[in-house]
């Protein structure tokens, strides 16, 4: 087996499907599997990454200037993957380079498979782009229709798919390393991480982690957090994890809102955004555009109660009112109401965060990758079976 996978998003790019994808790409390394990632380049990033990642020329995009659209020379990619002989070709986006990638695997006989990440339809009318929903979808439906599997992170995703006319849908779920996301072992210790951020530990902690974007309703996260009786508002801080168009502000801030109210946090990796969800109280998310929400499961590890807008892939990860609660999507007086419901009674809220944590425990990312690899080999043995069948001698019925 040799693995070539085309994608605009990898590390270090901060999101889930970079990230995601470099698990993977380390899951098949750590098991010698040959892999050869295409990718945008970043900057002036060198690359250390032992020859296993070919970077191209990369635009960033219009509305996510963060991200980039490579931009990949065809005669390059050609010689590149002659010498490398890839026996599966897996697209994660379906831009340029996944045209590519898609291109040579139909003119070469070689087994195409997708990923889909991203329900960039949702996106459109947060940018008065909604007319083009149709055209989109009928894009979609072109790009994939060679595809032996498209691999949907969720159960709603895969649903969504089909009911488009997508074909041979599986499931490709997320995992979390519980060792890594974990909650603060003391009080002690949660004191002293949010003492070493400049914050009072006698203070409420209310956490987003993602991208800040329109999308993403962070508009209705801020005024959510302004809504709060002041009672809890007084003693209480936002903390937003992320970048994006809308970083440090808001279209329109509530009045009642101070700049200590709101702590911007940026971009955090490693060990950084490991502490700041083991120092928060609570995740509130109210995004309702995820095809999974893979900050969920990092919150729900830590041990923090989650409530989050139920839509999309959130739904198959949080069952309400055992591992979280979820709020009608759009509806951000219910979430303010379910901040509320939970300040008011932590035993609740604890009781949420421990039977999250205790989810997380189940969701290792090995028997996850095991899965997705046991479907490689059957997409690979299903197209040698027809190459071999079409290559048999016809017998002639008299």
């Amino acid at each position: 087996m040799r693995i070539a996978i085309f994608t605009d998003t990898f590390l270090p790019e901060v999101n889930g499907v970079a990230n995601t994808l470099g698990k993977w790409v380390e899951y098949l390394r750590a098991r010698s599997i040959p892999v050869l990632v295409f990718a945008p380049q970043y900057g002036s990033l060198v690359n250390t990454e032992g020859g296993h990642v070919e970077r191209f020329f990369s635009l960033p995009l219009i509305f996510y200037p963060e991200c980039k659209l490579a931009l990949p020379g065809r005669m390059r990619t050609e010689r590149i993957l002659h010498n490398f002989q890839p026996t599966l070709i897996h697209v994660a986006t379906p831009a340029a380079i996944g045209l590519l990638g898609a291109g040579y695997a139909a003119k070469h006989g070689v087994p195409l498979v997708a990923s889909y990440h991203t329900h960039f339809d949702q996106y459109l009318k947060h940018y008065k782009l909604a007319w083009m929903e149709q055209a989109l979808w009928k894009y979609m439906q072109w790009f994939h229709r060679n595809c032996k599997r498209i691999y949907a992170p969720s159960e709603s995703t895969k649903l969504k798919l089909e009911e488009k006319g997508m074909k041979h849908v599986g499931i490709w779920s997320r995992g979390i390393d519980a060792q890594q996301f974990r909650p603060a072992v003391s009080a002690e210790e949660r004191a002293s991480l949010l003492r070493n951020r400049g914050l009072d530990p006698e203070l409420t902690y209310m956490l987003y982690v993602g991208r800040l974007a329109p999308e993403k309703n962070i508009e209705h996260l801020i005024n959510s957090f302004a809504s709060l009786p002041s009672r809890i508002l007084d003693k209480s801080r936002l903390l937003i994890a992320g970048d994006g168009p809308l970083y440090g502000h808001s279209p329109s801030v509530p009045h009642n809102l101070s700049e200590e109210h709101i702590q911007w946090l940026g971009y955090l990796r490693g060990n950084e955004l490991r502490d700041i969800y083991s120092m928060s109280d609570l995740f509130v998310f109210p995004s309702s555009t995820e095809t999974f929400g893979n900050v969920i499961l990092e919150a729900m590890a830590s041990g923090l109660p989650v409530i989050a807008a139920g839509a999309g892939g959130v739904l198959d990860i949080i069952t309400h009112e055992k591992t979280g609660i979820l709020c009608p999507p759009e509806e951000p007086s219910s979430m303010v109401n379910s901040i509320i419901r939970l300040y008011d009674h932590p035993h609740l809220s604890k009781s949420l965060g421990e039977a999250g944590r205790e989810y997380c425990l189940n969701r290792s990312w090995v028997p996850i990758f095991d899965q997705l690899l046991s479907s490689y080999n059957e997409v690979i043995a299903e197209s040698n079976s027809m190459v071999n069948m079409s290559r048999s001698p016809q017998k002639k019925v008299k």
